[in-house]
């Protein structure tokens, strides 16, 4: 295969390089996102045990190898087409609504990065020197970067992507938000607003982060929701489930906090990801393994247990199949080797995928075309799987890899 981005021009982008990651292929892939119009999708190589100097962002072309995805033993080793180093641990992209710009965080050096898609679908830093530089990264003040949430999107007078985000930490008390300005080739092209939002005393990070976007016609503002550790010095102590409405530009510290202590509620140490599902959210729970419901009030963000349900061992990451698969909920679960569909409103697992890949990490739904892709963080390797099946009726189908998995180790050990 031949990539869209040269290795020369490549190393030209990071400096230079003892051992890069491949770019053709991912290595302990993590989080994902999928282009607006499900041409693309965007995969993190995290480079988990320090094999390589950097980190990777590959993205495959759907496009080009949809039509061969037809069972579940189809393996496609052509599917990524470009690919850029970006420091150690990123994860969570995100695409804005445009497809051209996609959105990571690098956990390594604290930055936020621009990434630029052209339309032939090469992934590159743009103009800077550099990955970790300026105009295309900004560095950042909390520790451990991790979730993106994108606040507003639009156009400026002469025409100019310009979008508005949140950028949570894992080791942080306070979130920052940023602003694109996509006309600017300087270093304000990425910037950061004065303000920061400040989950306050006792608040150790973000575990997870989503927006519920506004409804005009029903009075809602949009709302985003936040799972917030508290810690005792290195200990987790509890994790608080946290709302409150998108601030105004410059406001972030006057917002007013809606909270629910999940650790004297519901005995929860800690959570991995949130899931928005109509008039409620969905919350990956863990220690102990657990899933919950919660009704949200649509004008005060009160957050009311309505379900609580056991789910599969060490669940990771949680996304929606769409209207067309029937509005259910999926989870992946690490320590299960699986893929469930469940219920939004009872919890109850409807099908499971299981021992397909393994350590199934991030999941991410093309709900137009009714197919889901997972990150498989032991086998190098990204699943696809159909979300319906030959009848239409909801169901977990493998058909096929992107990327040749690896094989699991002789002894049984991982």
């Amino acid at each position: 295969m031949i990539l869209a981005v040269s290795p020369l021009g490549l190393l030209s982008c990071t400096g230079q390089l003892g051992k890069p990651p491949p770019l053709d292929r991912p290595v302990f892939p993590m989080g994902m996102a999928l282009s607006p119009d499900g041409e693309r999708l965007a995969v993190i190589s995290s480079n988990f045990n320090f094999a390589f100097d950097v980190g990777a962002v590959l993205l495959a072309d759907l496009g080009a190898v949809r039509d061969r995805l037809t069972g579940p033993d189809v393996v496609i080793n052509d599917a990524f087409s470009s690919g850029v180093f970006i420091p150690t641990f990123g994860d969570r992209p995100v695409f804005d609504a445009t497809g051209e710009h996609l959105f990571v965080t690098s956990r390594a050096e604290n930055l936020l990065h621009e990434l630029l898609v052209d339309d032939s679908g090469v992934v590159s830093c743009g103009g800077a020197e550099v990955c970790r530089q300026a105009p295309h990264a900004l560095a950042l003040v909390g520790n451990d970067p991790f979730d993106i949430v994108l606040l507003d999107q639009g156009v400026d007078d002469n025409g100019a992507v310009v979008v508005r985000g949140l950028v949570t930490h894992q080791s942080a008390r306070e979130a920052s938000i940023f602003t694109l300005n996509a006309a600017s080739s300087g270093n304000d092209r990425l910037r950061i607003e004065s303000a920061p939002v400040d989950f306050g005393e006792g608040a150790f990070g973000v575990r997870a982060a989503v927006m519920r976007p506004g409804d005009d016609a029903v009075g809602r503002p949009a709302r985003i929701f936040a799972t917030v550790e508290r810690r005792d010095g290195t200990a987790i102590v509890g994790v608080d489930l946290v709302s409150f409405e998108v601030p105004a530009a410059g406001r972030a510290a006057d917002v007013t906090f809606v909270r629910q202590d999940l650790e004297s509620l519901l005995g929860t140490r800690t959570t991995r990801d949130i899931a928005v599902v109509d008039d409620a959210i969905v919350v990956a729970l863990r220690f102990p393994d657990a899933l919950a419901r919660f009704v949200v009030d649509p004008a005060t963000g009160d957050m009311t247990l309505t379900a609580l349900k056991d789910t599969c061992l060490e669940p990771t990451s949680l996304a929606l199949t769409g209207a067309a698969a029937g509005n259910l909920v999926l989870v992946t679960c690490q320590d299960n080797h699986s893929v469930e569909l469940i219920d939004p409103i009872t919890l109850e697992s409807r099908d499971a995928l299981r021992f397909y890949g393994r350590e199934p990490y991030d999941i991410v739904v093309d709900a137009a075309r009714q197919q889901a892709f997972v990150s498989f963080f032991l086998d190098n390797s990204i699943g696809a799987i159909s979300l319906v099946d030959d009848d239409g009726l909801p169901g977990l189908h493998a058909i096929g890899r992107l990327g040749q998995p690896l094989p699991p180790p002789e002894d049984g050990r991982e």
